[in-house]
């Protein structure tokens, strides 16, 4: 009776099931980071950005900690593969995480500071009987009431949804890569909205730039800091914001938003 060096699995049914639990791990992980990606080009506030990069990095760690030993051996390359790609992207997020943090601590510790300094300002004013200045921003349902001028108020209030605040400034040198895509649109777009009477004639600018690419590769982030160089209103829109299941009002979602960011203009629409 012969024997053979190297045995399969005393279950193989167990090691196959193990082998599908480290796919769903996986497929989980990358998921998560596609929506941690997604969150982090669309959101000015980071902190949710956080918990969604945390989360991701948990996935990976669970799918990284598949033993070679408990799958099956014709696995064994396959696994070893994908889990030096899921070691890539989960070294990815630890430095993404680490960078998003420390702008946190940095940003808290300004805000403290200045809040610090306003009030010293405020006690320093009153001490000597001055009064204190105060300014009124002007309140959002004026502004809502000039963006939905000419716009049905139905549509127009999902329209202002999509907006995104400026709460952060973010420049194209924020964004890491798309060099090629940073430089045209600075030529067609920045530098004529800054000085418009020097592109004219033979100068004008191109009509139109294409931006395309899987997701999580800055398409939005490239967009939302060319409107933050700009100084326009940038409308973040998918397709699920301006699409109805009731006929003819997905036209009118399209020509309210146009309205919007016509009345809001200089407008970005992604």
């Amino acid at each position: 009776m012969s024997s053979s060096s190297s045995r399969p699995p005393v279950n193989e049914d167990v090691a196959y099931a193990n082998y599908t639990l480290f796919q769903k791990r996986s497929e989980k992980a990358r998921e998560s980071l596609r929506k941690a990606l997604e969150a982090d080009e669309t959101r000015a506030n980071k902190k949710g950005v956080i918990l969604l990069y945390k989360s991701a990095m948990r996935d990976f760690e669970s799918a990284l900690s598949t033993r070679l030993s408990s799958c099956p051996p014709y696995k064994h390359a396959e696994i070893r593969q994908q889990q030096e790609k899921l070691g890539n992207f989960l070294e990815s997020v630890k430095d993404r995480l680490t960078k998003l943090e420390e702008d946190e601590l940095s940003r808290s510790g300004n805000e403290t500071n200045t809040r610090e300094v306003m009030i010293s300002r405020s006690v320093s004013r009153s001490a000597r009987g001055m009064p204190t200045a105060t300014t009124s921003a002007p309140s959002s349902s004026m502004t809502n009431s000039k963006l939905l001028k000419g716009v049905n108020s139905k549509f127009g209030e999902e329209i202002l949804s999509t907006i995104l605040a400026d709460s952060e400034r973010i420049t194209l040198r924020n964004v890491e890569g798309n060099e090629a895509a940073k430089e045209a649109l600075e030529e067609s777009v920045i530098l004529p909205s800054l000085n418009p009477k020097l592109f004219t004639g033979l100068r004008a600018p191109c009509k139109g730039i294409l931006l395309f690419g899987p997701p999580g590769n800055g398409k939005t982030m490239i967009a939302k800091a060319l409107a933050s160089e700009c100084h326009s209103t940038f409308f973040n829109v998918s397709a699920a914001s301006i699409m109805s299941k009731w006929v003819g009002d997905g036209e009118k979602m399209v020509q309210a938003l146009f309205q919007v960011a016509r009345n809001a203009q200089p407008s970005i629409i992604l």
